[in-house]
C-alpha cells in the first residue's frame, strides 16, 4: 500500500511539473510575441518618421533648387535673356494709364542703376509722364510728371505692335548675341522696335530696327 501511495505521489508531481512547464512556455511565447509586435511597431514608426522626414527634406531641397533656378534677374549684367523676362510690358503700360491720363509715346526695356526696368512714357499737350517698373515683378520704382508743351505728339497703342519677344527673337536671329534693351515708338509715322543686341563675342553692338506692326526686319546697324 505504501508503494502504491508513493507511486501516486510521483505521478501527480510529474503531472504538476509538466503543467508548469507548459504555462512557462506559453508565457514565454506570449512575451516573445509581445516583444516582437512592439519591435515591429517601433520599427514601422521609425521607418515612417524617417521617410516623412526624408520626404520633407527632399521637398524643401527641391523648392530651394527651383527658387535658385528662378532667382532674381541679374541687374549687374548689361544683357538679359528673353527667358528671364516673365512679365508683360502691357501691365506696365496699364499701371501708367491708371496714374496718368495721357497717350502712349514710348516703351523701353533698359537697365537703369543695375535694375532691369520697363520705362513707359505718356504725354498730353501740356505734360509728360514717365513711369519705371521692375521687369522682375512690375513693382513701381520711379515716376514723375513734368511740363512739356508738345504740339506734334506721335502716340500709338501697344495693341498695334507684335509682342516684344517676337521682335527681339527676330533681331537675335539676324545678328546673334544678347539683348541689351529695346525701344518701341513712332518714327516718321511708322511704329518700330529699335532693339539693341550685343554680339556673342561682346565686341560689337547692333541696332536692329523691326517694323512693329508686321514684325519684319527693316535695318541692321552696328
Amino acid at each position: 500500500m505504501k508503494s502504491y501511495y508513493k507511486m501516486l505521489i510521483i505521478i501527480l508531481s510529474t503531472a504538476a511539473l509538466a503543467a508548469c512547464g507548459s504555462n512557462n512556455d506559453e508565457n514565454t511565447d506570449d512575451t516573445n510575441a509581445s516583444q516582437d509586435t512592439s519591435t515591429a511597431d517601433n520599427s514601422n514608426e521609425n521607418t515612417d518618421d524617417s521617410t516623412a522626414e526624408d520626404s520633407g527634406s527632399n521637398d524643401d531641397s527641391t523648392e530651394e533648387n527651383t527658387n535658385d533656378s528662378n532667382g532674381s534677374i541679374d541687374g549687374s549684367s548689361n544683357s538679359i535673356s528673353l527667358d528671364n523676362i516673365t512679365t508683360d510690358p502691357a501691365d506696365a503700360i496699364a499701371t501708367a494709364h491708371e496714374n496718368f491720363e495721357g497717350d502712349l509715346v514710348s516703351l523701353e526695356l533698359d537697365n537703369d542703376n543695375n535694375t532691369w526696368v520697363y520705362e513707359v512714357n505718356l504725354e498730353t499737350s501740356d505734360d509728360e509722364y514717365e513711369l519705371q517698373v521692375s521687369v522682375e515683378d512690375l513693382s513701381v520704382i520711379n515716376e514723375h510728371t513734368e511740363q512739356d508743351n508738345n504740339i506734334n505728339i506721335e502716340s500709338f497703342s501697344y495693341d498695334d505692335a507684335v509682342p516684344f519677344n517676337e521682335a527681339v527673337q527676330t533681331a537675335i536671329d539676324e545678328v546673334g548675341g544678347e539683348l541689351e534693351g529695346f525701344t518701341l515708338e513712332m518714327e516718321d509715322g511708322q511704329l518700330i522696335y529699335e532693339i539693341e543686341i550685343r554680339d556673342a563675342d561682346g565686341g560689337n553692338d547692333y541696332d536692329v530696327v523691326i517694323n512693329a506692326e508686321t514684325g519684319e526686319l527693316i535695318t541692321t546697324d552696328d
